[in-house]
């Protein structure tokens, strides 16, 4: 009752505000119009008010009606119930209120996050379709939404067309792309795309350079990932700890731990110090190794350092030792662990 009262209270008699939460949700660049409290209508999304009922609903509808903008309210009460969303789409056509840019694009990105790229594909093909233009951010949405799901020719289909419509990417374009490259082992096709943005006078971000170091090391060809840091210091992009301790993994997963010290030593010199990850790493080399004692002096040098550790400290630890039949120790370590309150892997 009290949700009720609120709507019937402020429908739609009140000024409905200029949105400055999110502009997918608004009427962007207009002066306030008769209609709804967006705040009102934002105390729906509460699991304790449950859905609205059909009363509810259609008041709402009425006064969404007069401002032309209720799917983008309606999602950001139903933001997580996508069907109703697009329920709501249909029922938009049947009261003669069309959906617009803003319509279009939030319902876009809602698919997207939730992984259901062919609904989203055909929401943008409706929007096309109804000579509505799609902007870099409906295109940057698109192609994030499937260089998630490894679909990476959809990706660069989307790209193609995007730049066909005259429309430039813009740095997060080049980064989703980048990263979707390398998150599928191609780094060489990554490479062509920063060489591209590069080119076009697009300063690349730091995330975008880690993520081609995360490519190189992932396919386990750490030296390349080395040899393209050297790139990043004439942009001006200096690197941080996930940079330095993907570099000190990479070196370890190719069982070249001198090198990954000798990147410890640079991450120190540049005034960024090991943290937990950075330890887990040089510990599971060793582990791995079997090097069961220089394993725990990594163990103690953490501890004295302040970094306590974590799950997977003590399930690389474990498995070493189990590796090594030592049995006694493993069991320690396991107990340990429990005690520290992680919960063991099923396998132990």
């Amino acid at each position: 009752m009290v949700v009720q009262r609120l709507l019937i209270r402020n429908l739609p008699f009140k000024t409905l505000p200029r949105c400055t939460f999110l502009p997918l949700f608004c009427l962007p660049n207009q002066n306030p119009k008769p209609g709804f409290d967006v705040r009102t209508l934002q105390t729906l999304k509460t699991p304790s008010n449950g859905a609205p009922d059909s009363f509810i609903v259609e008041k709402i509808l009425f006064g969404l009606k007069q401002v032309k903008c209720w799917v983008e309210v309606f999602f950001l009460i139903w933001e997580k119930m996508l069907t109703e969303a697009d329920n709501l789409l249909h029922e938009m056509a049947e009261r003669a209120v069309f959906p617009d840019f803003y319509t279009f694009t939030t319902l876009i990105h809602g698919h997207c996050k939730d992984g259901n790229m062919n609904k989203a594909l055909s929401l943008f093909e409706a929007m096309t379709r109804r000579n509505i233009k799609p902007d870099i951010v409906t295109y940057n949405t698109l192609i994030d939404g499937f260089c998630k799901v490894g679909e990476m020719e959809k990706a660069k289909q989307l790209w193609v067309g995007m730049i066909s419509k005259k429309i430039l990417p813009n740095h997060i374009s080049y980064g989703t792309l980048i990263n979707g490259f390398c998150n599928i082992g191609h780094v060489s096709e990554a490479l062509g795309v920063w060489d591209e943005m590069v080119g076009n006078g697009i300063k690349p971000t730091l995330v975008t350079c880690n993520c081609i170091i995360k490519g190189y090391c992932r396919s386990g060809d750490a030296r390349r990932a080395e040899e393209f840091l050297s790139k990043m210091t004439p942009e001006g992009i200096v690197p941080d700890s996930i940079t330095y301790n993907t570099l000190i993994n990479g070196f370890v997963k190719e069982d070249n731990m001198d090198k990954a010290f000798l990147w410890i030593n640079k991450m120190e010199s540049q005034g960024l110090f090991p943290d937990v990850i950075t330890y887990n790493a040089i510990l599971d080399g060793f582990c791995r190794q079997g090097r069961m004692q220089e394993a725990e002096t990594v163990l103690r040098k953490m501890i004295e350092k302040g970094i306590d550790p974590d799950r997977s400290t003590y399930t690389s630890l474990i498995n070493g030792h189990v590796t090594q039949d030592n049995l006694k120790e493993a069991f320690r370590f396991h107990d340990e662990m429990v005690q520290r309150g992680f919960v063991p892997d099923d396998n132990f």
